[in-house]
């Protein structure tokens, strides 16, 4: 592999965390002016010294040999008011996510299970037609909620990629078909909730439908109408019309409070997406966010302080990490490492995740 490659992905690495040169060299055991050499692709450094490189940098050795790949139908937006920090972040994440896709393409290809993309013919319409048109292409009833959005976007042939970023202002990405899509990204730090999470899904969803002529890796700004309308695209794909209609008539002798808990609990979303379906079918005026918050610190005794998710960090009933988890390239690593297509070294890189939990994994496998 190009050295420059190696020395690309130390200063980026190093920049993100915000680290000075001499900082990296000291932490690592070398001098500054071979710290240098390496950073700016003069030298080739041992395999020990990557070691000490990494370690310093606190990240996997692997992550100092990532390739850039150029994904060019990539949708990655961090809004107007981006920093240079925000920028080699998002670079990064990109990079990692370059990565994990072409491990994810591996396996696919050696195990000749490629899935079709069952979404690829529907022609968009207005957002909500389009979520219910969606909706009837995965086979949902009319009223029924998505009980696991992952493994059903992953049985429509989009690949899933779960990853962990510190930009603030991005909860996922999405990308189309030319680069070895339809993958939807979502950002699972710990900040996001799961029901931010389940919504992004959606929301990348309804990008992947509505806009297929916006996915540019180039553009960072978000278009607000774009947004708004995968927004609405999201809500009505995890809580049709008709079902919110029905299990809202159905809990009319309970206190308001327990029905929009109630409601949230079954669609998997989150109580703002409650009231503001309630907002937009007339129940209600936008003052409902601070009624709801007020009844419930009456009621729990906490502030919800009117917050939009994940700022709060607190949503009433709230769903597990057990609700959200991506399947199916676990069981691609599972069948390509029982095949002895991979090593249990291997599995672990594609998996992102240490040797030594990959062994219990593998371990666990027996049950």
């Amino acid at each position: 592999m190009p050295n420059s490659n190696v020395s690309l992905n130390i200063k980026r690495l190093r920049n993100l965390k915000g680290l000075s040169q001499s900082d990296v060299s000291k932490k690592s055991g070398l001098s500054r002016a071979a710290y240098l050499n390496i950073e700016n692709g003069k030298s080739v450094p041992k395999s020990s010294t990557l070691l000490n490189i990494a370690r310093a940098l606190e990240v996997d050795i692997q992550e100092l040999f990532y390739q850039t790949k150029a994904l060019y139908s990539l949708r990655f937006r961090i809004g107007k008011t981006h920093t240079i920090k925000d920028e080699n972040t998002r670079e990064y994440d990109i990079i990692k996510f370059s990565h994990w896709l072409a491990q994810y393409s591996f396996l696919e290809n050696e195990l000749e299970s490629k899935s079709p993309y069952k979404l690829a013919g529907i022609k968009p319409g207005n957002s909500r037609q389009t979520a219910e048109m969606a909706r009837k292409k995965l086979k949902l009833a009319e009223k029924e909620p998505v009980s696991d959005i992952c493994n059903l976007l992953e049985e429509s042939g989009i690949k899933i990629y779960l990853y962990k970023s510190r930009l603030k202002k991005s909860f996922g990405m999405s990308m189309g078909e030319k680069d070895g899509g339809p993958v939807i990204a979502v950002n699972v730090s710990t900040s996001v909730t799961i029901e931010r999470q389940v919504f992004t899904a959606a929301h990348e969803l309804g990008h992947l439908i509505l806009h297929k002529d916006s996915f540019q890796a180039d553009i960072l700004e978000e278009n607000n109408r774009e947004e708004l309308e995968a927004d609405e695209f999201s809500s009505y794909f995890l809580m049709p019309a008709e079902g919110f209609l029905c299990k809202w008539v159905e809990t009319s002798g309970l206190h308001w409070l327990e029905r929009v808990l109630h409601v949230k609990r079954i669609y998997k979303v989150s109580y703002r997406t409650v009231l503001k379906r309630l907002i937009d079918i007339g129940r209600a005026d936008n003052t409902v966010f601070m009624k709801f918050a007020a009844e419930y610190k009456k009621n729990f005794g906490h502030d919800l302080k009117n917050h939009y998710e994940p700022n709060a960090l607190e949503e009433p009933d709230a769903l597990l990490k057990t609700d959200f988890m991506a399947h199916r390239l676990n069981r691609l690593v599972r069948e390509a490492y029982e095949k002895e297509i991979i090593t249990m070294s291997k599995a672990a890189e594609i998996l992102q995740i240490p040797l030594i939990k990959m062994r219990e994994i593998v371990d666990s496998w027996g049950f």
